[in-house]
């Protein structure tokens, strides 16, 4: 028992560790990108405004809301179960964090702004690219622009709600928030953090999370991604050994 807290404590060490200066100040020029970025197309979809566009403008922003959660589910899956801290550009930002979480859950709680909020507003510029780029020329392009606005700005505030999920004490706006489910909950997301740690991966809102759930969507993945390759899923977090009987458990690995 002495020996596993060692080697527990030795890891989320290690993990924490990753977060380094020269990551800081991509961080910092990601927030001021992505706040400069997405003023210009609130300000384009404003000017751009008549009245035909009102249900397009709906329609794109309930998109995007539902939009950022299932990329959100995605990317945490995706984290949580390939790949590993050393690979290029995702290693340090993306999957240490997870891991980091997972280690020590309440870590994300003692995360600065920049620190909680960097990484997903870098994630985020590409997509603010293309619709800075993109001609308002038609419904459809107004249409998409709302999309990716949207999404893009909740989507912004995953790692913000998800830290908040992880709080003892929030807010009363947050909080409210959270109850009304526009936000994810923190009790729905003590469901992830229950063993096996492989179900309800969405930390935006969470409401993909039930759907998700009854498709089986993720195992789904897992299950292609192991036959297509023969990769292990978490082999690289948890070892081979726990992360093959895992697998075989859940029916990925034969």
């Amino acid at each position: 028992m002495e020996n596993a807290n060692e080697e527990f404590s030795q890891k989320r060490e290690a993990l924490a560790a990753g977060y380094s200066a020269s990551h800081r100040r991509v961080e910092v020029l990601s927030i001021t990108s992505y706040v400069a970025l997405e003023t210009i197309i609130l300000y384009r979809l404003a000017v751009n405004f008549s009245h035909g566009d009102f249900l397009l403008l709906v329609g794109g922003s309930i998109l995007g809301f539902l939009g950022a959660d299932f990329v959100s589910g995605f990317l945490h899956w995706a984290a949580d179960s390939w790949g590993n801290v050393e690979w290029p550009f995702i290693g340090q930002s993306l999957i240490r964090t997870f891991r980091e979480h997972h280690v020590d859950p309440k870590s994300i709680t003692r995360h600065g702004f920049i620190e909680t909020n960097g990484d997903i507003c870098l994630f985020a510029l590409p997509f603010l690219f293309f619709a800075v780029c993109l001609r308002i020329s038609s419904p459809g392009a107004y249409f998409i622009e709302s999309f990716l606005a949207f999404q893009c700005f909740w989507g912004s505030f995953t790692n913000q709600i998800h830290k908040w999920s992880h709080q003892n004490e929030v807010a009363p706006i947050v909080r409210a928030l959270q109850t009304a489910r526009l936000i994810l909950p923190s009790r729905r997301h003590a469901i992830h953090h229950t063993k096996p740690f492989t179900t309800d991966y969405c930390i935006t809102s969470g409401l993909l999370n039930g759907p998700l759930g009854t498709l089986r969507f993720f195992w789904v993945l897992e299950w292609i991604v192991h036959r297509i390759t023969g990769a292990i899923p978490r082999e690289d977090d948890m070892g081979h050994d726990a992360a093959l009987a895992l697998a075989r458990a859940r029916g990925i690995v034969d």
